[in-house]
């Protein structure tokens, strides 16, 4: 039925008879009883469905989509460009018939503007935002743009509408399964304003959904693994669409043609407006063609053909029935000759400039059955025109043949013409059959109103497409004229010499007249001498030699000048036919012209009347409100005389008011400063007390600090929310993407990414410092690995880390008590490496195991511990273990240590005359938590992760066992807890310093490790006692 609108398949008979069911019109949207039937009966799944999808999802002839073209010029560019605004969708081009440089979506969330002096702004969301300022040469032709780019937005939201409203009723579909590809029979609906897209047994009954925020783009098509491992696949490939999410895909069939049109678009639309980042659009034209090309896909499979080869096969058939069989050969000439696409363009091309050959054309006189001419072939045409010329008798002969070619032709294509009348005509009678005898007439006439029109507007865009054509035509002429231009000057060149050879023989004919002249004296002188006589036959013979070689030459010279001026005249001939044709070319695109420019004044006409008519009645409305503002306006003048009569009271009380502001001000100043300084000292207090009552009640302190994101981690982080927040110096937040929630988490001390070693010192300094007291103190790094532990503990030469200044302190204090007391310091420093103590002062195969001494301490037999006198011997024991220290490579950090480090210093301070004080600190950077799906380690890599995730594990056991006060605390499952647990369960001072990264990708991590710390935070270890030598 051509371009009319049918019904969906579901109204339709369900075996896909082409006849639509009688009483449904050509046009109009089909009143189907299967459109009226329950959602049980009805494949759409509501009543309304099929009328919704084809007001949507079809062109209405009644009321076409607004289009347009033409040429404007782009403001940022400054060029001339080619506009078409055609199916919703603003096409921008170099010239009418070239290739698309630039595309608008008008269907999601377009604009256009009309500004001053014939200028509109035309913006667009997707695929990217883009902006456009155009100018036309007239005001009504922008106007005119102005008012069909705005139809064509408002058409197409409408449209979405009508589209999104059929989601949120829902229809029907089938639902792909990613690990066993089995399909499923669902009820699909759109909910939250488009957020949102669901699925159940039935609409409300075990519901699911997907976000379609989180959604990435849609595929036509079964294009993703999940439809590629179907072997089976008991739907169209036509029917096929897939949501692609991050790491995942939903796959989805539909029922009809007109359910996955709609439902395609719909569901594009709103991805491009709720989900992720751009994604490439298709229009309707776009998403029409490739249906198409999936269901002659499917055909072609099932006769056990690709794609190309069927269209070929197609396109023989279609010449061998329409007479031209050329193409079905196999020779030089045939339509394969070219490979497989070439075959087929050139076929189509064949078929089609045959098809539509208009009366005189010169090509209509061509054989039928000829194939694809070569370049030999039009030469030998050439010379068989330049042979009709010359022969007036032949010409008659050719004339007749080709008007009786034409003939046939017209005839042809009345006869097939006649043929799709006969079938509509039978078509109409077998719907009005069951209408009753007098309403059987209007019916008839109203049907064949309705194809006419159609036949006309399928003329109107033959006629289109043929101006397209000449107006293509008219650019290709362009190098015509200039190789016309340099033929002229070919002539000119062949005229010089035309000329030359002209005064050549001029000077020839004189020689011979001067030669005859001298034979003549030559005989009148025969009376003289016998050797005057013989002298003079001689030179009469050699006189008519050369007048014989002058007149061969003559005649040299008159042939070459008749040859020149026949070409000379056979080119001046084929300029005059060119320029003729080039002129009457030209004076068609002038009459066409003039007729478009006609018909755009008429349209601009009713326009601007229309548009009077409408200021008319604006302004009838206008002119009681103008009444009333009048009145207004009266009224506001008033009001304004006593307003400026209070304020002119009021300045008078201005000033004194103004003093006794600003020394309010001053006092409130005075008064904020000094509450600034009374919050300062009572900071200080609180925090003073605070760790008295952690002395008091011996609790861990947990201090934590966050690194410097990296430019890798920038692109994962949410917009408008930063992962990591700080309240104050003792509160963090960490923002979690994924449930778009933020959680607080309150320690002792926050340092910032910004956060100095020194600054993290200085606050660890009382705790680690107290070791000369004769205190145990235990402070170790935790966290995930490239967290900042190993820099946070070690850190550089440049910029050291605890265990440096730790040591440097205790020196730094032995020195300064030198006077008082006698301080002795010891290090070691070990490594726990897959469960197993390693010394990194004297690596050696011994092996070393962690025992329990009998006061409830631990220690490691056999372990090297050095004594120590300045700060450059703990600078070389801290830089030989760091050599000796086990790390290597992952996919999270570059040195990743593959170890627990342990550097344990040992201090003895002996007051002269008094009491011996021994204290041990633990520093210790703990390997990090590792997911080696992240880290991407195996062999060996994946056993180190395993064992230190696993003493890690033993460290969480250990630490809730001491939270929840348990009577047994499993210090013995890892090596690493039996060392610490004079630290964790004794008497010492513990600080814990949570390292975490900032990053979004990482948040999993650092809420667990967070979490770890806040439970830490409440283990009570008793107040700290001091360990005295016995005397």
């Amino acid at each position: 039925h051509g371009s009319r609108v049918r019904p969906c398949s579901a109204c339709w008979s369900p075996r896909g008879s082409p006849t639509p069911p009688a009483g449904v019109p050509l046009i109009d949207r089909p009143a189907s009883p299967h459109c009226a039937s329950s959602a049980k009966g009805s494949p759409h799944g509501s009543p309304k469905q099929c009328c919704v999808m084809a007001d949507a999802g079809c062109a209405d002839v009644g009321n076409p989509l607004p289009e347009r073209r033409g040429w404007l010029i782009n403001e940022y560019t400054g060029e001339r460009e080619y506009f078409i605004l055609r199916g919703g969708v603003l096409r921008i081009r170099q010239s009418p018939r070239g290739l698309d440089c630039g595309t608008l979506y008008l269907a999601h969330g377009s604009n256009v503007t009309l500004l001053a002096n014939g200028v509109i702004e035309v913006s667009s969301k997707v695929p990217l935002p883009q902006e456009y300022i155009l100018r036309a040469g007239r005001e009504s032709e922008v106007e005119g743009w102005h008012d069909a780019i705005q139809a064509a937005i408002r058409a197409e939201q409408a449209k979405m509408d009508r589209l999104k409203e059929l989601m949120e009723d829902g229809c029907t579909m089938h639902k792909y399964n990613y690990s066993n590809s089995k399909r499923s029979r669902r009820y699909f609906w759109v909910a939250d304003e488009g957020r949102q897209l669901c699925w159940g047994r039935s609409k409300g009954v075990d519901t699911q959904s997907v976000n379609l925020r989180e959604c990435i783009g849609i595929i036509y098509g079964p294009m993703t693994t999940t439809f590629q491992r179907c072997q089976n696949m008991e739907d169209p490939a036509w029917t096929c669409f897939s949501l692609l999410f991050m790491g995942r895909t939903l796959d989805l069939t539909v029922n009809s043609d007109l359910q996955v049109h709609a439902w395609f678009l719909g569901m594009q639309h709103l991805i491009s407006l709720h989900g992720i980042g751009s994604m490439p659009m298709m229009s309707d034209a776009q998403f029409m063609a490739r249906k198409v090309q999936y269901k002659v896909m499917a055909v072609a499979h099932r006769q056990g053909l690709v794609l190309g080869r069927y269209l070929l096969d197609r396109l023989r058939a279609l010449a061998a029935g329409r007479g031209l069989g050329g193409l079905g050969g196999s020779g030089a000439g045939g339509a394969c000759s070219g490979g497989g696409a070439a075959a087929v363009a050139a076929a189509a091309l064949a078929v089609t400039s045959r098809s539509r050959l208009p009366a005189g054309s010169s090509n209509a006189s061509a054989p039928v059955g000829s194939g694809e001419p070569s370049a030999s072939s039009t030469a030998k045409e050439g010379k068989k025109f330049r042979k009709r010329d010359s022969a007036p008798a032949d010409d008659g002969v050719a004339g007749r043949n080709s008007a009786l070619r034409t003939k046939v032709l017209q005839l042809q294509e009345s006869l097939r013409e006649r043929g799709v009348q006969a079938e509509a005509a039978e078509t109409l009678m077998g719907q009005t059959a069951s209408l009753p005898v007098e309403g059987r007439e209007a019916a008839v006439q109203s049907q064949l109103r309705d194809a006419a029109l159609e036949a006309l507007k399928t003329r109107c865009s033959t006629l289109a497409t043929e101006a397209g054509k000449l107006a293509e035509a008219a650019e290709q002429m362009a190098p015509q004229v200039k190789a016309a231009e340099k033929t002229d000057r070919s002539l000119k060149k062949l005229q010089q010499k035309l000329d030359e050879s002209e005064a050549k023989r001029a000077a020839l004919e004189r020689e011979l007249s001067a030669a005859r002249a001298s034979a003549e004296a030559s005989s009148g002188a025969k009376n003289g001498t016998s050797s005057a006589e013989a002298e003079a036959s001689k030179r009469n013979q050699k006189l008519e030699q050369q007048v014989k070689e002058l007149e061969l030459k003559l005649e040299q010279v008159r042939e070459q000048q008749n040859a020149e001026a026949e070409g000379a005249k056979n080119r001046e001939q084929d300029e005059a036919i060119a320029a003729a044709e080039a002129e009457r070319l030209s004076l068609q695109q002038r009459f066409e012209e003039c007729t478009l420019e006609a018909a755009n004044v008429k349209q601009e006409e009713v326009q601007l009347s229309q548009r009077l008519v409408r200021m008319q009645a604006l302004t009838q409305k206008l002119a009681p409100r103008a009444r009333e503002l009048q009145a207004a306006l009266g009224k506001l003048r008033g009001s304004q005389r006593q307003v400026k009569e209070e304020v002119q009271s009021a300045k008078q009380t201005f000033g004194s008011n103004i003093a006794q502001l600003v020394e309010g001000t001053s006092k409130l100043a005075e008064e904020s400063k000094s509450m600034e300084e009374k919050y300062k000292v009572a900071m200080d207090d609180r925090k003073r007390l605070h760790n008295q009552v952690l002395d008091l009640k011996g609790n861990i302190r947990v201090f934590v600090r966050v690194r410097p994101i990296n430019a890798k981690e920038l692109p994962s982080e949410p917009e408008g929310e930063a992962t990591v927040s700080f309240r104050d110096d003792t509160n963090i937040g960490i923002y979690d993407g994924q449930h778009s929630r933020r959680k607080w988490f309150e320690f002792d001390q926050v340092f910032s990414p910004d956060t100095q070693q020194a600054q993290v010192f200085e606050e660890a300094k009382p705790l680690a410092t107290s070791v000369l007291d004769g205190y145990n103190v235990c402070v170790f790094a935790y966290g995930q690995t490239g967290s900042g532990k190993t820099h946070t503990m070690t850190g550089n030469a440049q910029d050291p880390g605890l265990n440096t200044n730790v040591l440097k302190e205790l020196f730094r204090m032995r020195d300064e008590r030198k006077n008082e007391w006698d301080i002795h310091i010891s290090i070691a420093i070990t490594e726990i490496y897959n469960e197993t103590v390693r010394d990194l002062l004297s690596p050696s195969p011994k092996k070393l195991d962690v025992k329990m001494n009998s006061d409830g301490t631990s220690g490691v037999p056999g372990l090297t511990e050095l004594k120590v006198d300045s700060v450059q011997a703990v600078m070389k024991c801290i830089s030989d273990a760091s050599k000796n220290r086990a790390t290597s490579t992952t996919d999270m950090n570059e040195q990743s240590s593959r170890s627990h480090s342990i550097v344990t210093v040992r201090t003895q301070c002996t007051l002269k005359g008094g009491d011996t004080y021994v204290g041990k600190i633990h520093l210790i950077d703990l390997a990090g938590s590792e997911n080696t799906n992240k880290s991407g380690v195996t062999g060996q890599g994946m056993k180190e992760a395993q064992n230190i995730n696993k003493s890690l594990s033993a460290l969480g056991d250990v630490i809730q066992s001491l939270v929840a006060k348990n009577p047994h605390t499993p210090y013995r499952n890892s090596k690493l807890t039996m060392m610490l647990k004079d630290s964790l369960g004794g008497d010492s001072k513990t600080l814990m310093i949570v390292c975490s990264s900032p990053a979004q990708t990482n948040v999993t991590e650092t809420l667990s490790s967070l979490n770890f710390a806040a439970r830490a935070r409440n283990v009570e270890l008793g107040k700290a006692k001091r360990n005295t030598a016995p005397g």
